[in-house]
């Protein structure tokens, strides 16, 4: 049978049907097992019904109950509390009858007790009216009629002769009284009697007397309006005790009798509907459990029979196809018609054995094939060794080559450079060598031509000394304030001549000072951001400092941004830019000039200090480059024990290495000038003050005879680059040395300084290590080789970080003498408040020139004194009010915020000081 089976209808239809004849004895199963639950359903819910029904019935009798004992509150003592207690409960007792619904078992009963209800409450109501009328009688209406017939019968027994009868007439009177209300506290019929009988008698006494007398026919109308009152009283009482004890006892009766049978006919129900559960449960589990056995039943032969139809044919290929597997080239194969998977198999396996046979055939021509290729494969590899040999040769030439390559780069940069740099100082002498207008062009041409040479020569330098591996770098203290504030000075001039608003900034959690290779980190920072000014011809460009944290390695890693607003770069070729002697476009250097090779070094740059330097851009909108460096960060402590990088070492322990030494410093900020002062003085030198040009040249025509002028470049009266030029009337460059000094360190300035003959240049605020190799320097001492080591400090200040202050930057250049600090800010605690005095009128006078220069002398003593923030707003102050002519309103705010700073400058800067250790030594004075 099975046999047929398989034969005679396919795979799919076999086991399609299958699941069909299961899923139709399911679907059955699942419509008994419904109807079933259904009839349970029914029968719970009825019994449900019938046990809200017994409970309602419970709940009204109870009710009645509850009510009842409220009105016999009410009856016996009165109070409004019991009657809206029974109000409350009539409420809720009607509300419990109309929920019972209309159409359910027992209406009838719920109807009768619905009525006797509202008579049962419309006779407490009854009730209710005549105990008020009857309290109205009892607390008004009989106490005024007493009080009237007790007067006529005193006015009487006052005007009668015969005062016993007045007596009489009085104790008839209240006795009537006192029966009266011994009957409506009792209720007892004697007391009517009671008291009609004293009325009778004082009626009598009064008929005795004067009849025509108009006292005793008002006293006769005072006691039958009494009598009457009083009957009407005892006729409501009788009134009130019949409704209380007949009708509403009925009432009552009658609605606990309905309830009850409500209950008792609900609890029959409840008993039948549990009758009808225990039968219905039986009932249904018995079917649903034959409905299972017989679905089980037949899905295990179902199971059977269409297992054994697929099974028997795939038993009986696997037993061919490893007959095949074996080799038996004549393996009957089994055939099934069926047309299903099953006599695919059975073509498929035919086939197989035909393929077995061609496959044989086909392996006896590969053998003889594959001796005569075993031959040709060893010919081959002996000439492939061969040919690998020689690419090995040529790779070995190859590096060999680009190693000399290198070299020969580094050090023909090194060999052109030193012409080169002789070529751009003879050049700069020439243009100060009195040239006609023509000549001195023709001179600055020259000069600019031998400088973008030396600049195309550095770049080559570096980056062949990185392709060489020989590119060093160093790791000392760098103050990535100034850092960022030197890039500014460097490109401000550029930004105002190209009309872009230029941005420097660093965040807060920027360390103050880290270790690392200060020249190379402004060398990438100086290439990234002269592409920004050479691609952007609008809008602005933006250097940002901030800091990410610390890595694992427990360094800081710092993050500076370049963006700008220019061209910007396909992204296609923003990898590219990265490469060297690439550029964006191939008309790039057509239009901007440029080897390409600025980015690539940077990069290397980067990377070799262990960080990364990553690009976005949008043609059109403008490139943002990113440089990612992770840097170690030094402490106060740290910063105070390390000597500058980079100059003489000399032994400022000793004060003497400036000694002998005779110098005109020349400087307007009276802070900065007497830190310099009283740091020379203690070196041993002897020092000229001039607060300005004039007061130099003065000095000089006076006769003084200096060994070197400190010259400051910008200052009141006559600046520095004409104090020079007029000093260079007199005195050559040998004779008297000019060294200038200045915040605003750019090429401008730099060129500006050698043109008038200045001998070197000092960017403010100056570090006095830096300052003392300088003079050294240019006064021929020789060095002494005993290394630098810091003059002592008397006093102490604390080691603190204080907001918004460079504090260990400002001791570091001041060789860490705390004393000299404390001198330097003396006078700007002194004089702030007149500066910022004198620049409120010179915004209120929209006098820009007056207002940038307070605002530059507050500079350079927040400069000096480490005061960041106040540096900050004093640069931004003085850029603003110099080169952008500010309104008004924009004046205003720039002087709010500096005169902020100020203020915090100068409280950050007292509790400094107040933090000492003892008072000011002697140099302080």
């Amino acid at each position: 049978m099975i046999n047929r089976l398989a034969n005679a209808t396919r795979l799919g239809t076999r086991i399609y049907t299958g699941y069909g004849i299961v899923g139709a004895l399911a679907l059955a199963l699942l419509v008994v097992a419904s109807l079933s639950m259904l009839r349970i359903g029914g029968e719970f819910g009825n019994f449900s019904a019938a046990s809200e029904r017994y409970r309602d019935g419970l709940l009204i009798s109870g009710g009645i109950a509850d009510m009842q004992r409220a009105v016999q509150a009410y009856i016996f003592q009165g109070h409004a509390s019991a009657a809206e207690r029974v109000q409350a409960l009539h409420e809720q007792l009607r509300a419990s009858l109309e929920r019972q619904g209309a159409g359910q078992q027992g209406e009838g009963r719920l109807a009768a007790a619905a009525s006797h209800l509202e008579t049962y409450y419309e006779t407490f109501l009854q009730v209710q009216e005549l105990r008020d009328l009857q309290a109205t009688v009892l607390e008004s209406g009989l106490p005024k009629a007493s009080a009237s017939l007790l007067a006529s019968v005193r006015a009487l027994a006052g005007s009668d002769s015969d005062p016993e009868l007045g007596l009489r007439l009085a104790n008839a009177a209240l006795e009537a009284e006192a029966s009266a209300y011994r009957y409506f506290d009792t209720l007892e019929s004697t007391r009517v009697e009671e008291t009609l009988a004293a009325i009778d008698r004082a009626r009598r006494e009064l008929a005795a007397l004067r009849p025509e007398s108009a006292e005793v026919a008002a006293a006769l109308t005072e006691l039958a309006d009494y009598e009457r009152r009083f009957l009407a009283a005892v006729q409501q009482s009788r009134g009130y005790t019949f409704l209380v004890n007949v009708v509403m006892a009925a009432e009552a009766y009658e609605m606990l009798y309905q309830a009850r049978a409500l209950a008792g006919s609900a609890n029959a129900n409840m008993a039948d509907n549990e009758q009808a559960i225990g039968r219905v449960i039986p009932t249904a589990l018995a079917t649903l459990g034959g409905f299972g056995a017989l679905l089980l039943l037949l899905i295990l032969v179902l199971a059977w029979v269409i297992g054994e139809s697929i099974a028997i044919p795939i038993r009986r290929m696997t037993a061919t196809f490893q007959q095949l597997a074996a080799g038996a080239g004549d393996t009957p194969i089994p055939a099934y018609g069926s047309g299903d998977q099953i006599s695919e198999l059975s073509r498929a396996a035919a086939v197989f054995r035909d393929k077995n046979k061609e496959t044989e055939s086909l392996l006896i021509r590969f053998q003889a094939l594959s001796e005569s290729l075993e031959e040709q494969v060893a010919e081959r590899t002996e000439a492939l060794e061969a040919s690998n040999e020689q690419l090995r040769v040529a790779r070995d030439d190859a590096e060999a080559a680009a190693r000399a390559k290198s070299e020969f780069l580094a050090n023909m940069s090194h060999e052109i450079r030193t012409p080169v740099h002789a070529l751009q100082g003879q050049l700069q002498l020439l243009e100060n060598a009195g040239l006609s207008d023509e000549q001195r062009e023709y001179a600055r041409q020259a000069w600019i031509s031998n400088k973008a040479l030396s600049m195309l020569l550095n770049d080559i330098l570096d980056f062949s000394k990185i392709d060489a591996g020989r590119m060093e770098f160093e790791a000392v203290p760098v103050n990535l304030y100034e850092v960022v504030e030197e890039l500014e000075a460097l490109f401000r001039d550029q930004a105002t001549t190209k009309g872009l608003r230029f941005e420097a900034a660093v965040a807060p959690s920027v360390p103050e000072w880290v270790r690392g290779d200060a020249t190379r980190i402004t060398q990438v920072l100086l290439n990234l951001l002269s592409n920004a000014f050479k691609f952007t011809a609008e809008g602005q460009v933006a250097l940002r400092a901030s800091s990410e944290g610390k890595n694992d390695a427990g360094l800081s890693v710092l993050r500076f941004e370049v963006e700008d607003t220019g061209v910007g770069i396909p992204q296609e070729k923003l990898q590219a830019i990265f490469e060297e002697f690439t550029q964006a476009e191939g008309s790039t250097t057509r239009t901007y000039g440029g080897t390409g090779l600025g980015l690539s070094i940077a990069r290397r740059l980067v990377v070799l200090m262990g960080g990364d330097l990553t690009v976005a851009s949008e043609p059109g909108r403008g490139t943002c480059f990113t440089v990612v460096l992770p840097l170690l960060e030094l402490s106060v402590e740290e910063m105070l024990a390390e000597a500058a990088p980079g100059v003489e070492d000399v032994d400022l322990s000793r004060n003497d290495a400036l000694a002998g030494v005779c110098i005109l410093l020349t400087e307007d900020n009276p802070s900065l000038q007497k830190m310099t002062r009283l740091l020379l003085e203690q070196q041993g030198a002897t020092v000229v003050l001039a607060n300005n040009g004039q007061e130099a040249l003065d000095a000089l025509r006076a006769g003084a005879e200096p060994d070197l002028v400190l010259m400051d470049m910008q200052m009141p009266v006559l600046g520095g680059v004409d104090a020079t030029h007029a000093i260079r009337q007199r005195y050559s460059r040998e004779e008297l040395p000019v060294l200038a000094m200045t915040a605003n360190a750019t090429r401008q300035d730099r060129d500006a300084a050698a043109a008038v003959g200045m001998n070197d240049f000092l960017a403010k605020p100056l570090d006095f290590r830096r300052l003392v190799a300088a003079l050294r320097r240019h006064l021929a001492f020789e060095p002494t080789g005993v290394g630098i080591r810091p003059a002592p400090a008397p006093g102490g200040l604390a080691t603190g970080t204080f907001q918004d202050f460079d504090l260990a930057g400002a001791l570091a250049r001041m060789t860490g003498q705390v004393d000299i600090y404390r001198a330097a800010a003396e006078p700007f605690l002194a004089g702030y408040e007149t500066q910022l005095a004198q620049l409120a009128e010179a915004v209120a006078a929209a006098d820009n020139a007056a207002a940038a220069k307070l605002s530059h002398e507050l500079k350079g003593s927040a400069s000096l004194l480490g005061a960041r923030a106040l540096l900050a707003a004093a640069a931004r102050a003085e850029v603003c009010f110099r080169d952008e002519a500010p309104g008004p309103a924009a004046a205003q705010a720039l002087l709010a915020e500096l005169r902020g700073a100020c203020d915090n400058a100068v409280a950050t800067l007292r509790d400094i000081l107040a933090d000492q250790d003892g008072p000011s030594g002697d140099q302080a004075q």
